[in-house]
Order: C-alpha cells, then structure tokens, then sequence
C-alpha cells in the first residue's frame, strides 16, 4: 500500500499538473445536453457570477449518478435505471490535528488503518504512518464513521448526520480514541468535521447487472464503458464501490472509448 500525508489529495495534484491552463475550476456545471453535432455544458463560474458554455464533440461525465441524472439533459434510460439502483451510504469524517505523537503504547504497532473493535466507527489513518522522518512529531487522524441504517443507527442517517449539532461527533470521536489512546485528547489541537451526505455507494450483490455497466459499450475494445450517445460516464458509482481505483479505472476506460 501506498499513502501520502495529503491523501487522496497528492494523487488528484498529479493528474491535474500536466493540464496546466487547461484545467478550469471554479465551476458547478448545472447542464449537459447532447445537441446537433455535438455536446454543450452550461456552467456556473463563480469568479464572474456568470453562465459560462462549453461545446465539445463528446463529453465525459464524471459525476455521482445522483447528480448526472438531474445535470444531463434527457437523461438516457442506463443514466436513470443506474441513479435509481445505486444506494449512497453517509459519511461522517473526523480530522484530528495532534501537537504531538501519541504514547507508544505496548502491542502490536500502529498501522496505517486503525479500527477500534466493537466501536461504531470505521477507525482511523493516521496521516504520518509512511512517512520517512523519523522525528516524533504531531500528526493529522482521519477517523471515519457511517451512518444507519445499522445496529448502532436507526432511522435516516442522512437526517442525523444534518441535525445532530458537531459537538456531539466530536464527543463520539473523542470517546471512541480514548480507549486505544487515553493522551489523545489532551494533545488535539483541533478537530474539523465533515458531513457527507452520499459519501459512498454502497455494494451489494448484482448492482452491476442491474445498472448495466457492463454491458453498454459498443465492441470488445470498449469493454467497461458505458457510453450513451455522445456522453462517456465515468465514475465510481458505475462500479458500485467508492475506491481511488475503481474512480481512475473508470475515467481511463472513458478516456480510451473517444481515443
């Protein structure tokens, strides 16, 4: 395994670089539509406060089906039978800024991914694990933790996750790392907490035949796309597991059907 204090961050830096002046940020794009000769993408470039549109022969579209199923235009049948299939799990996610390195406690070492058994939490990484200093020093732990519905969970998580004020996860986490680091909340710093709403899609038998992102492309050497006229999607969802590499093998294989 290969992980960098920034995360998924570092890896999303590399690929932008090489674009260079090309890539544009700063912009929600709210419509994709399929016209005569080609494909526009209406966009809201927030520096302008302005509509912006992009005409383009063919488009990738690398959006959670959820949001792709409202921005395309006349969304196509697979588009809508796959945002009606896939299932998003919430996510509520913890980053906890320490001055200085935990107590080396007796054990077996600290790992990348860390669980805490019989908690509700899906653990924690610690953003210093790889790293090649061998100086103690404070760290980032980015603790993780879904929401229902669960034996821990009832109800709407989605719901929860809005309603419930920040202290009280910041609690959850505080008490959850107690128990394997009784110094930690005495060297936190800080504590930033983020809500995903649709954080992952959630896995389960036969998704991929129901959504049909297998069967969609028009040869052999397309296999794995799923095209719709002039549009390629291309995201995690079509694989219905929300991973880096299912994300960039899906955006490879979109990038490869208009080669």
């Amino acid at each position: 395994m290969l992980t960098w204090p920034e995360g998924n961050g570092w890896l999303t830096k590399q690929l932008a670089a090489p674009l260079g002046e090309r890539l544009r940020t700063g912009q929600v794009v709210v419509r994709i539509a399929e016209v005569r000769g080609g494909v526009e993408v209406d966009a809201w470039d927030a520096a302008s406060q302005s509509l912006v549109r992009w005409q383009a022969a063919h488009c990738i579209v690398a959006l959670p089906v959820f949001v792709a199923a409202r921005v395309v235009e006349n969304a196509p049948a697979v588009l809508a039978h796959a945002a009606a299939h896939v299932r998003h799990a919430p996510w509520l996610v913890a980053n906890v800024h320490l001055r200085g390195p935990l107590v080396d406690r007796p054990g077996a070492a600290p790992s990348w991914d860390n669980v805490v058994y019989g908690t509700r939490g899906l653990g924690y990484v610690d953003a210093r694990h790889q790293t090649l200093d061998p100086t103690p020093r404070g760290t980032v732990l980015s603790w993780y933790r879904p929401l229902g519905p669960s034996r821990y969970d009832e109800g709407d998580g989605r719901r929860l996750l809005l309603e419930r004020p920040w202290t009280g996860w910041r609690d959850d986490l505080l008490a959850e790392l107690s128990v394997p680091h009784p110094d930690l909340p005495a060297l936190a710093t800080r504590i930033e907490i983020t809500r995903y709403g649709h954080a992952m899609a959630i896995p389960r038998p036969g998704l991929l035949a129901q959504i049909g992102s297998q069967r969609t492309a028009p040869d052999d050497a397309h296999r794995g796309s799923v095209i719709a006229g002039r549009l390629s999607f291309a995201h995690a969802d079509w694989s219905g597991y929300s991973i880096f590499e299912e994300a960039f093998t899906r955006g490879h294989v979109a990038g490869a059907s208009l080669a």
